[in-house]
């Protein structure tokens, strides 16, 4: 018998059941129901014994091979061939953004869209949306849209908001990049946005990184009016080019003040568009430069030798008494640089080259094997160059480990490596401990400068009841250089403002200090209300008025006087007087707790004096630390590997934008151009 005699010899029917139902019209049904699944569905409306025997090849392949409606062969094939067909859900602009995502968060090369694998997984969810071909030089495409995005975002986040720059410079593989990030407090807490990583090509002199920095700003529709600070750390060219902006601003807020001080043939000034930078002036940038090509260097050359004219001497800057804008060093590497000052002496040297040199003995063999062999320990690692806590460390893990070294040693090692070079082991992690315990504090990101003074008070104090010459030296170290953050006017604002220090004693401020602060929130606070275009109104109540003491009879009516005094009146601002009463009054206040979020006080605190908090804000800001920009500059390194030596600088720089600002990317979901 054949193959097909065999199958047309099975009964099907008796896999079947037939029921007869009335509906609800009234009309009688037949329905066929399998008895191995219980399925009754239309696949049985024309009940042919083909419609039946497909439902059990298809539904219960084991089956219909043990009743012969298929051989093994036919049903091994079958499922071979099977294609599992998954229905899922996917937004576009997700699909999109993922992309993205793979090359500047999960460091991914742009050719691995490309690669026959990658391809095998994308090209079915490329056909389901209906997308063109995701691969090499359109995810390009899609980098730059996203970057425009993100860009979008950021500046409505910095509209109309007092901002703190930060920037500074790294290189990778001969590559320089300029790092700019913009600090605000937004929502109770301080936020930070990358606002560029540029790579430069030619010199970094103040005069081209002060047209970078303008024509960054332009970008995001901020004005120079509206920056507080710029933190750098001590390059020179850094710290003229701050100089450069501070002078640029100082122009501008002397014509918001005197706007008489003009050309008549200069148009009248918007004062509010200066805040938001809608407007150009002598010093902006040339429009046109906006729209260049990021591979054109030649225009970025000449436009920093023919449009920027400063002189070479910051001497010979104009009177910046106008300007709010501060140049900040970053507090935290003079911390840094406090240590190594104390690294640099002698003794220091010769006990790290001895520890170094124990390192290198216990990583070789045979006491390498011994530590990769016993699990419970930790093979001893060298410290590196540009970083002073991995000296500590170092140390430490040898003093951790002391019995199993010496156990480990030879004789003659035993000798060399005794009990006064591990006494010295125990100094010098005492010792240390304070400072690198600071260093990890200060890598906070929102950080305040209130609580970067308080973590370096508990680090001197600590050091203090260290009992070694170490531990002395280094807290002389950071009270030698604490003059280089306490002598900023803008640093001294914002210990004043904060309002855990107020109960210190000796204050934290001398007197001349607070005045300083004092003179310096004023001035800030005036410019503020300049730049809106309007004074700002004042949350507090008048004072109740003063009754007279003296009769008209008496002295009659002196004319000339109340129309002198009433020029005075209005020329003296009445609530710069007020603001100046209420900055005061601050010191009285009572002290607050040190574990307080002294940001959040302020807003919750103070609900009714929105100008006071406004200025609190703007003033507690500024940053102390360059951790933003340093972990933007990871990312330098995660990117330009050797697999990647070839991204343009327009690529490069979207990449590093866009990676740097990942949370936004997550927070406002990125649309599709149609």
């Amino acid at each position: 018998m054949t193959e097909s005699q065999k199958r047309k010899a099975i009964d099907i029917q008796a896999f079947f059941s037939k029921k007869k139902v009335v509906n609800d019209a009234g009309e009688e049904k037949t329905i066929t129901t399998c008895l191995l699944c219980g399925e009754a569905t239309k696949t049985f409306k024309c009940e042919t014994k083909f419609n039946l025997s497909r439902h059990i090849v298809t539904s219960h392949k084991a089956k219909a091979t043990e009743i012969g409606l298929l051989t093994e062969e036919e049903s091994m094939k079958s499922q071979a061939d099977a294609k599992q067909k998954v229905v899922i859900w996917i937004d576009p602009n997700v699909y999109v953004t993922s992309m993205v995502q793979w090359v500047t968060e999960g460091n991914l090369p742009f050719r691995f869209f490309d690669t026959p694998y990658a391809r095998n997984i994308l090209e079915p969810m490329e056909k389901g949306l209906k997308l063109p071909h995701v691969g090499r030089k359109s995810i390009v495409k899609y980098l730059e849209s996203v970057e425009q995005h993100i860009v979008q975002c950021i500046t409505d986040k910095l509209r109309g908001n007092m901002l703190s720059l930060k920037m500074d410079l790294a290189s990778r593989k001969g590559r320089s990049v300029l790092g700019i990030n913009a600090q605000i407090i937004d929502n109770g807490k301080i936020t930070v946005y990358t606002l560029g990583m540029i790579e430069r090509f030619e010199r970094n002199t103040a005069e081209s990184l002060r047209a970078e920095i303008l024509l960054l700003l332009k970008k995001f529709n901020v004005g120079i009016t509206q920056i507080y600070t710029v933190t750098t750390d001590n390059g020179s060219n850094m710290i003229k080019a701050t100089k450069l902006l501070k002078n640029e601003q100082s122009l501008l807020m002397a014509e918001l003040e005197d706007p008489k001080t003009t050309s008549d043939e200069e148009t009248d000034i918007d004062y509010a568009s200066f805040y938001s930078g809608d407007v150009d002036h002598e010093c902006d940038t040339d429009a046109e430069f906006l729209d260049r090509d990021d591979d054109d260097t030649e225009s970025l050359k000449s436009f920093s030798a023919d449009e920027v004219e400063y002189t070479e001497e910051i001497d010979d800057l104009e009177n910046l008494n106008n300007a709010h804008l501060t140049g900040v060093r970053y507090a935290a590497h003079d911390v840094q640089l406090s240590v190594y000052d104390v690294f640099k002496k002698k003794s220091v040297t010769i006990f790290l080259a001895k520890a170094r040199k124990l390192v290198k003995t216990l990583r070789a063999q045979p006491y390498g094997n011994s530590f990769r062999l016993d699990k419970s320990k930790k093979l001893p690692f060298f410290d590196g160059d540009t970083r002073w806590g991995s000296s500590h460390l170092m140390v430490d893990c040898l003093r951790h480990q002391k019995d199993f070294i010496m156990s480990l040693l030879t004789p003659d090692l035993k000798k060399q490596f005794g009990a006064r070079f591990w006494s010295t082991v125990d100094q010098f992690v005492q010792a240390t401990k304070p400072v690198y315990v600071l260093t990890k504090r200060i890598q906070e990101e929102a950080l305040t400068s209130g609580s970067f003074y308080l973590y370096w008070k508990e680090c001197t104090l600590e050091l203090e009841d260290i009992c070694s010459s170490l531990a002395k030296q280094l807290n002389r170290a950071l009270k030698d250089r604490q003059h280089m953050w306490m002598d900023n006017e803008a640093f001294l604002a914002a210990l004043y403002m904060d309002l855990r220090l107020n109960d210190f004693n000796p204050p934290v401020l001398n007197p001349d200090q607070q005045e300083r602060a004092i003179k310096h929130i004023l001035k800030t606070w005036e410019n503020m209300k300049m730049i809106r275009g309007s004074e700002a109104q004042s949350t507090t109540d008048a004072g109740d008025p003063v009754p007279s003491t003296s009769s008209a009879t008496s002295l009659g009516r002196l004319t000339r006087v109340e129309q002198l005094l009433s020029v005075n009146r209005q020329a003296r601002k009445s609530d710069f007087n007020d603001m100046e009463k209420r900055i005061r009054r601050l010191r009285l206040e009572p002290s607050l707790p040190l574990d307080t979020d002294i940001i959040s006080w302020w807003q919750v605190s103070k609900p009714k004096e929105k100008d006071l908090v406004m200025l609190a804000l703007v003033i507690l800001q500024i940053p102390c630390t360059q951790v933003s920009v340093e972990r933007a500059f990871n990312g330098l390194g995660q990117i330009l590997t050797r697999f990647r030596t070839r991204l343009g600088p327009g690529t490069l720089g979207n990449v590093l934008f866009v990676k740097a600002n990942s949370d936004l990317l997550r927070e406002h979901t990125y649309k599709l151009k149609p």
